[in-house]
């Protein structure tokens, strides 16, 4: 089964490449040229995801896969939430967003550390009928930057029950426990038990 994945990021891509493998799922990547004529102006991750999903099926048809994820602070009162990716400014990478949200929470003065990371995926099948899977994981942000692997805000997250950030976990750990993860375990099941139903 081919799904078209709306996204331009890397790490994302990589991600769910991997998590599908397994459910024979192969995942293409929506061309550029399509991709760059997306506005996300929800107000929430399933908005968000929704308006991808929607926008990448009309340009390409068949299956499409939309993500929406970030993270939300407690000290931050939620943020930076769907502004994730664009929370240090345009084109800000992993070491930039994560070295701003530091800074940010000492700012804060809180003590409290809890935060969550949130994914929203909207899968689009061929006559653009969308359905939205949310995964949470919840976790704490750290006081330093920790690990090499990962991207985005891995670096500065630790999931609840483990003693190292998402960017020190195996692969296959962080896929596991990660919102991410859990989503797509969710749209997988979904798959598998409408599979006969879907395909005709």
């Amino acid at each position: 089964m081919r799904i078209f994945l709306a996204t331009g990021n890397p790490g994302k891509v990589k991600e769910f490449r991997r998590i599908f493998k397994k459910h024979r799922i192969r995942i293409v990547v929506a061309p550029a040229s399509v991709q760059r004529g997306l506005h996300e102006t929800g107000k929430t991750f399933d908005q968000n995801a929704r308006i991808k999903a929607c926008h990448i099926h009309q340009h390409t048809g068949g299956w499409v896969l939309a993500d929406d994820s970030g993270i939300e602070i407690e000290a931050l009162r939620g943020a930076p939430g769907i502004r994730s990716a664009r929370y240090a400014g345009k084109g800000a990478g992993s070491r930039e967003l994560c070295e701003k949200i530091l800074r940010m929470v000492r700012r804060s003065k809180s003590k409290k550390r809890g935060a969550r990371f949130v994914c929203a995926l909207a899968l689009s099948d061929p006559k653009g009928h969308v359905r939205i899977f949310q995964g949470i994981c919840r976790g704490r942000i750290t006081r330093e930057m920790r690990g090499a692997r990962g991207f985005g805000y891995d670096p500065i997250f630790m999931p609840c029950d483990y003693g190292k950030t998402f960017a020190e976990l195996p692969a296959a750990i962080k896929n596991r426990v990660s919102h991410r993860g859990l989503a797509a375990r969710k749209l997988a099941k979904y798959l598998a038990a409408n599979r006969d139903k879907l395909m005709n």
